[in-house]
């Protein structure tokens, strides 16, 4: 095998072994530590999301590694990663009106800075290929090879991790479950939980079914449109649970409050 073919191989290789490891820690740390929560991980479901990742991680894998001079492949690999990052944040969030103006002038803005950031890690990883390459010439032994390998592997599932909640998102995603569980079992609208009676919640009983997703945030609460302490803004969370007709209820948190402020919603956020 060439010094570029197997450069290429081992770049697209290694690439999607990362791309395994950080996909399933990330899409599934949170049902390790939280079993039970039905959750909501766009944009196709845990399985389908882990296999999106290693094809994306593979490709610019591939690209990093397909030129024989490493600054221009880590170049053009950063310069992928930040298209690819920048359709993935930008493809919600705006009407079709605001993203016709909007989006493009987004990825014109933060391209350069994006593709500056991404070119550390893909420089890394670039670096760690051209070593492989220098200890194949010299005969090396694959066990010491492993050394840097080994490292990225252990890099990307620390930065998996990231995706895990914290206490109180996991306490809030408890107490929403509990809370859909209980309205699903209610008879009428006497027997919901306070929150999700008519006065908060329109139609629960006619529109909630038990296919159902949940969602925890503590960005932008304001969306929402839920009345809250402004004094205790740094102590809130919002739970959302998404149906599947599209239908949402989301439900603001307060620590060391038991009851939550719900209300129910049409358009997805």
């Amino acid at each position: 095998m060439s010094i570029d073919a197997y450069r290429r191989w081992l770049g697209g290789l290694l690439a999607a072994g990362l791309g395994l490891i950080y996909g399933l820690v990330s899409q599934v740390i949170n049902h390790v530590v939280l079993p039970g929560i039905p959750y909501y991980q766009p944009p196709l479901g845990a399985a389908l999301n882990i296999g999106l990742i290693i094809a994306v991680f593979a490709t610019l894998g591939l690209v990093s590694a397909w030129s024989s001079s490493s600054i221009p492949a880590v170049f053009w690999a950063s310069a992928a990663g930040s298209l690819l990052m920048q359709i993935s944040t930008f493809s919600a969030g705006f009407s079709d009106a605001q993203a016709a103006v909007a989006r493009p002038l987004l990825v014109a803005m933060l391209f350069l800075p994006l593709t500056a950031m991404l070119a550390i890690p893909f420089g890394i990883f670039r670096r760690v290929l051209n070593r492989q390459e220098e200890a194949r010439a010299d005969g090396t032994p694959l066990r010491a090879r492993a050394r840097w390998p080994l490292a990225l592997c252990a890099a990307l599932a620390g930065l998996g991790l990231i995706s895990l909640y914290p206490p109180d998102g996991r306490e809030a995603l408890l107490k929403m479950n509990d809370l859909i569980q209980t309205g699903l079992k209610a008879a009428d609208e006497s027997g919901l939980p306070a929150p999700l009676r008519p006065s908060d919640v329109n139609g629960f009983l006619a529109r909630a079914s038990v296919n159902y997703t949940l969602e925890w945030t503590k960005g932008d609460l304001t969306r929402f449109a839920i009345p809250y302490p402004a004094s205790r803004e740094g102590e809130m969370s919002v739970a959302i649970a998404r149906f599947e007709d599209g239908w949402m209820v989301a439900c603001l948190f307060v620590a060391a409050e038991s009851r939550p402020e719900c209300r129910d919603y049409t358009n997805p956020f």
